[in-house]
């Protein structure tokens, strides 16, 4: 979805094309032996029709392989949505706080098979992050999740939810320097019988 991504995208190599599209509206007739996404699907709603719609478009004998971060449950991400639903931000945001639409690793691996992919390796990992300081935790959700909180509010408004989810989520992380930041990631791969 991004033009400037694409702009820099390579170009002349054979049977490769880039071109601008909506993942959850994306329909074609045609299958692929090679069907990937990494960090783009926890950005889509309802999972368990997202899955279908692209396992959709993997031919038989190929390999359906997604990569989503499922770190949900961190207080980076918490403190977010707790702070959202919140005044004055509520109402500045229209009831509107992040919900990820990420699945449980077993979910994803019982959806799989559902789907006619018996042949899977589903998992959760954790990599770890070593950051110089708990303020680059905020640094990193600026440009992750926090991006849906600022295109929403006014600057004013986006310093002052900063400011306070700062102080929140550093009460919380401590002041360890370096800090290890744990972030969870799915990966499952799936290979469609031929």
């Amino acid at each position: 979805s991004s033009d400037s991504m694409l702009a820099r995208a390579p170009q002349g190599i054979d049977n490769l094309t880039f071109q601008t599209s909506d993942i959850a509206a994306f329909s074609s007739d045609h299958q692929w032996d090679i069907v990937f996404s990494n960090a783009a699907l926890h950005w889509l709603p309802d999972h368990e029709r997202l899955i279908a719609q692209v396992a959709g478009h993997v031919a038989p004998g190929g390999l359906l392989a997604v990569q989503v971060p499922a770190n949900h449950d961190h207080p980076s991400q918490t403190i977010a949505a707790d702070l959202a639903q919140e005044e004055p931000f509520s109402a500045a945001l229209g009831g509107f706080y992040r919900q990820s639409p990420v699945l449980l690793p077993e979910e994803y691996a019982r959806l799989l098979f559902r789907l006619g992919f018996p042949d899977q390796l589903t998992r959760l990992n954790v990599y770890g992050h070593e950051l110089d300081g708990p303020e680059h935790v905020i640094e990193w959700v600026k440009g992750t999740t926090l991006t849906d909180y600022e295109k929403r509010l006014s600057p004013k408004d986006y310093a002052a939810f900063i400011a306070e989810y700062s102080q929140r989520l550093l009460a919380v992380l401590g002041d360890d320097n370096p800090h290890f930041f744990p972030f969870k990631r799915i990966l499952f791969i799936a290979q469609k019988p031929a």
